[in-house]
């Protein structure tokens, strides 16, 4: 029996690495995205431009595509120094520590991060730092936030493995850090 249980735990894990994994490979594409590279910099060269709203367009229409090809996926929002440019469900700064959860992707120089919200059980957070590919400059264009459904992603491993979401506490470590749920259950 407890052979059983320590495999179907496995493959929970499993799962749950594999949607991470996933959700990780989506923030690739989208700071490899030459259309949001440059409409970024752009953004940030010509803040004074009649032509913003054109490069915010171009971001919003390239992120697009990402937003919808992973069904976790709550929101992706692009936060550069005077803007934010959210698509899907509004980017709910006034939940998370905006300046804490920025320095961590700043921190990690482009590595991808996972955070928690302010509040317990709330969604996690994917964020990167995306740098300026041209020329390899490499500056900090605008921090990546991929706003992900773990409730979801979690529930679902569960039920995949014959478990009851309800019943079982399910824990996220990064390090030594707990990201989700940024608070246990007495």
């Amino acid at each position: 029996m407890y052979e059983t249980n320590a495999q179907l735990l496995n493959n929970v894990i499993s799962n749950v690495e594999s949607d991470m994994l996933a959700l990780n490979n989506i923030s690739n594409y989208v700071i490899f995205n030459t259309i949001i590279q440059e409409n970024l910099i752009y953004l940030i060269d010509n803040k004074n431009s009649k032509k913003q709203a054109v490069a915010k367009r171009n971001v919003y229409e390239a992120l697009y595509t990402y937003m919808f090809s992973n069904s976790y996926i709550k929101s992706i929002s692009l936060v550069t120094d005077d803007t934010i440019i959210t698509l899907g469900n509004s980017f709910t700064s006034d939940k998370i520590d905006l300046e804490q959860i920025n320095q961590k992707p700043i921190d990690d120089a482009g590595r991808v991060s996972w955070s928690s919200g302010a509040s317990a059980n709330y969604s996690m957070l994917c964020t990167r730092e995306i740098r300026q590919l041209k020329f390899l400059k490499l500056r900090k264009l605008a921090i990546l936030y991929i706003d992900v459904d773990m409730d979801q992603i979690i529930s679902d491993a569960l039920i995949d493995a014959g478990y009851t979401p309800d019943l079982v506490e399910f824990i996220v470590c990064q390090g030594n850090e707990q990201i989700y749920p940024n608070e246990t259950s007495p």
